[in-house]
C-alpha cells in the first residue's frame, strides 16, 4: 500500500497579474470545465475543512492528527488560490462569478449548518475520492491542459498533486470514527449527482455569458472535448467503482510515482 507523506509549508508564487478570458487557447468547452471546476472548488474546500474540524476531537492517533493538520492547511491554501487569485481573475474578465456560484454556496451552507458531523465527513470523503480521480486524469494526460500556457497550468499542477498527496487523510478520519460501509458509499453516489449537475450547468452559464454562436467550430470544439471525456473514461470508472468495495483505501492505488514527479515539477513555482 503506497504511503505518502504531505507537504505542509508548500505555497504557489510567481502567478500572472492577470488572466486572459480565453486562457485554454482553441477549445471553450475545456476553458469553461475548468472556469467551472475552479468556482466549485473552493465552496467545496469550505466545507471539507469545517467537517475535518468536527471530527478532530475524536483522533486518537497523533500521525493521523499531524496529517489532518496538514490537510486543513493545504484546502486552505486551495480555497485562497482559487478564490482569491483565479476566480478572481474570472470576475475582471467579466464574468458574474458571484451569481453563477451562489446557489452551489447555498446549498453547501446548507449542508454545514444542518448535516451531523459523520455525514459530513462521509461527503468529504467521497468528494475526495473524486478530485483525486480528477487530479490524477490531469497529470497523467498531458491533453487536460494542452492548450494551456505554462503560467496557467502552475495552479492546477499544484493543486492536483496536493490532491494525491492527501487522498487518504479524510478516508483514514472516517475510520477512526468508525463510519459505516453504507454512508461512505451513499454518500459518493450523493457527490457525484451533485458534481455532475453543479459542473454542467456552470459550464452552460459561461458558454451562455460569452454568447456563443453555434457554429461548425462550436461542434468541433464540442466534439473534441465530447471525445476526450469518453477517453477517459474507463480510467476514470475503473478508479470510481473501486470506491464501492467494502475493503477501499484510497492508498489502493499508488501515485507514488506521479507524486514524486510533480514535486520536482512545482519546486520551480512554489516554495
Amino acid at each position: 500500500m503506497e504511503t505518502t507523506h504531505l507537504q505542509e509549508k508548500r505555497v504557489l508564487i510567481k502567478k500572472p497579474s492577470s488572466m486572459p478570458k480565453n486562457w485554454w487557447k482553441q477549445n471553450r468547452f475545456f476553458n469553461h470545465f475548468f472556469n467551472s471546476l475552479s468556482l466549485l472548488l473552493p465552496v467545496g474546500e469550505l466545507f471539507f475543512i469545517k467537517s475535518m474540524k468536527l471530527n478532530q476531537e475524536s483522533i486518537k492517533c497523533l500521525d493521523l492528527k499531524k496529517s489532518v493538520k496538514h490537510f486543513i492547511y493545504q484546502e486552505t491554501k486551495h480555497f485562497q488560490e482559487h478564490d482569491l487569485w483565479f476566480n478572481r481573475n474570472l470576475k475582471e474578465s467579466g464574468y458574474s462569478v458571484d451569481r453563477l456560484i451562489y446557489p452551489f454556496k447555498v446549498f453547501m451552507e446548507l449542508g454545514n449548518k444542518y448535516l451531523s458531523p459523520r455525514f459530513a465527513l462521509a461527503l468529504t470523503v467521497a468528494s475526495e475520492h473524486l478530485t483525486t480521480i480528477l487530479a490524477r486524469h490531469i497529470l497523467r494526460d498531458v491533453k487536460w491542459l494542452e492548450g494551456v500556457s505554462f503560467e496557467y497550468k502552475k495552479i492546477w499542477y499544484y493543486h492536483a498533486l496536493e490532491e494525491l498527496e492527501h487522498k487518504s487523510v479524510a478516508f483514514n478520519l472516517y475510520k477512526e470514527i468508525d463510519g459505516p460501509f453504507w454512508l461512505r458509499a451513499y454518500s459518493f453516489i450523493q457527490v457525484s449527482m451533485v458534481f455532475l449537475i453543479v459542473i454542467f450547468q456552470l459550464m452552460f452559464c459561461f458558454l451562455w455569458s460569452d454568447k456563443s454562436n453555434v457554429s461548425l467550430k462550436f461542434f468541433k470544439e464540442l466534439l473534441c472535448f465530447s471525445a476526450h471525456l469518453i477517453k477517459s473514461s474507463p480510467l476514470f470508472f475503473k478508479s470510481y467503482f473501486y470506491y464501492f468495495r467494502p475493503s477501499f483505501h484510497p492508498n489502493d492505488e499508488d501515485d507514488s510515482e506521479l507524486v514524486a514527479v510533480y514535486r520536482e515539477k512545482v519546486k520551480t513555482f512554489c516554495f
